[in-house]
């Protein structure tokens, strides 16, 4: 509790920590690792028409090494960013390797976005060198064709000098406009992994699936956080819902995280035959889970198996629902991380009580080192940071009494409609219960009398017939009629490339 007797609540012992308490982790990188176990499985792929290779430690050590060689002599050292553009092939986890082992900093960038998006962030980033498939549409800014790079092997990789840079430079995904690059350093990623490994009680004996792209942060820390523990993974270049379905159902996978939209789609390929899927660990996050599918997911898994946790690239984890509070406390996002302390506080800056709204406020060893300002950044970026260490990326939320944390939305996507405040997800959340709906994205545009008036795309399930009357008469009653949309398109909702809606409201308005 704060001096004022409000709200401060940190990780709590009895949530979730209990199974890993006494647990040690022998985190290591694959050079080390192909020291103590050469042989053992490290990566394979496993795509239903495209499977290959399957690496021991030995082989992924080298081919790393053997890049880091190929980078040196193309004058890569720690004072560089390299920005490599693909996803989940041999190629990007090579070469993700021998980047960490130049020293430098790693920028992934999505090879689904245009060749104009892609000049954005590699002039922004200021990257001495881009790599990527020699299949890309060509930009203004040249892309070096991993074949150069990717291939090679060496026993050893070459000595490093200077000290290492910063880790990552992250780009959140640009779901609200101008995407944003986010630096974080080494030391706050392996703090976040090992918080992670303890709570979730990770061990080398799992196997990892990674299903979604590895260009997003989510994916790319589960995987990182396996790869360190030793455990043997396998790899989808692209996500196939009857492929891991087929996995989990052949007992050949322990450990999953997928974004809402992806267990959906699982859901959805079990084509009425429901079966228990025997997971040891399943994760969701990335975007509000909704109360139906959540409920679904637990009716398959076993009873400690679902995780949920909530984060943003700048903060790392904030909150954790572990599998004894999935039940109990459905309407929240969980309890603090462990070493994560959260404050919510009003317009004046100060503490609010449990069951008030305000912004989500974090402390935590995994917070990012700041955002990088090259190039393009907009003038108005600012960190939002409070005296002490705080920091916010815009969440509000509430506590609930004993401490669990409530998601309301981003004050950013705020629709003032006629001088009130309207929470797009709290409309996203009346459509999406309506039957057929399978997605919905809320947003505001401009409007002479109202100030804003709020719209929606929504997605209808597939085989679904769905009509923006439809939508309107099953919300009444359900919504105060201000907050039903003024205009409603059914289509299907522009996504990133990690599969997260698309906000940009200007990018929205055009598919009305």
């Amino acid at each position: 509790m704060s001096a004022a007797g409000k709200s401060t609540f940190r990780s709590r012992k009895n949530y979730g920590n209990s199974l890993t308490e006494n647990r040690k982790s022998n985190l290591l990188p694959p050079e080390k690792r192909s020291r103590a176990t050469p042989d053992q499985h490290a990566i394979s792929w496993v795509d239903a028409h495209q499977e290959g290779p399957r690496w021991t430690w030995r082989q992924l050590a080298r081919y790393a090494a053997g890049a880091a060689w190929a980078l040196a002599a193309y004058g890569i050292g720690a004072q560089h960013r390299v920005a490599v553009i693909g996803g989940n092939t041999p190629e990007w986890i090579v070469l993700r390797e021998a980047v960490r082992l130049r020293g430098a900093t790693f920028i992934p960038i999505s090879p689904k976005i245009t060749a104009e998006e892609r000049d954005f962030l590699l002039r922004n980033s200021e990257a001495a060198l881009a790599v990527g498939p020699p299949d890309m549409p060509a930009g203004e800014l040249a892309v070096e064709d991993w074949s150069a790079f990717y291939g090679r092997e060496a026993d050893e990789p070459p000595q490093l000098n200077d000290a290492p840079q910063p880790q990552q430079l992250l780009y959140t995904s640009g779901s609200g406009g101008v995407p944003k690059g986010v630096l974080r350093s080494r030391g706050s990623d392996l703090a976040r992994m090992q918080m992670s490994i303890q709570q979730y009680g990770l061990s080398a004996d799992m196997r990892h699936l990674v299903a979604g792209p590895l260009y997003h942060s989510g994916p790319s820390i589960f995987y990182r956080m396996f790869l360190l523990l030793g455990a043997p993974q396998q790899m989808l270049r692209r996500f196939d819902a009857k492929r891991v379905l087929e996995l989990i159902l052949s007992e050949q996978v322990d450990a999953l995280f997928m974004v809402p939209t992806m267990w959906r789609m699982l859901l959805d390929a079990e084509g009425g035959h429901r079966r228990p899927w025997p997971l040891k660990r399943a994760w969701i996050a990335g975007s509000r889970t909704e109360p139906e599918l959540r409920l679904e997911l637990l009716d398959r898994l076993p009873e400690d198996a679902l995780w949920e946790f909530y984060g943003a690239t700048e903060t790392g984890t904030i909150a954790v629902l572990p599998p004894e509070a999935q039940r109990s406390h459905m309407d929240t996002v969980g309890f603090p991380a462990p070493g994560v302390e959260i404050r919510i506080v009003d317009e004046t800056g100060q503490d609010v009580a449990p069951g008030a709204t305000g912004r989500i406020y974090v402390k935590s060893p995994s917070l990012m080192t700041g955002y990088h300002r090259g190039p393009g950044t907009p003038a108005d970026l600012s960190e939002d940071r409070l005296e002490g260490g705080w920091v916010s990326v815009g969440d509000r939320g509430s506590f609930t009494a004993d401490g669990a944390l409530k998601l309301i939305g981003r004050e950013k996507g705020m629709i003032i409609s006629g001088g009130v405040n309207i929470y797009p997800e709290e409309v996203e959340q009346a459509i999406k219960k309506i039957d057929g709906v399978l997605e919905a994205v809320v947003f505001g545009i401009p409007d002479p009398i109202w100030g804003q008036r709020i719209c929606a795309i929504v997605e209808p399930a597939s085989e679904a017939t769905l009509t923006a009357d439809d939508v309107r008469r099953a919300l009444e009653g359900h919504l105060a009629h201000f907050k039903i949309p003024k205009q409603i398109r059914i289509a299907p909702i522009p996504r990133t490339a990690s599969e997260k809606v698309r906000r940009d409201a200007a990018q929205l308005a055009r598919l009305l």
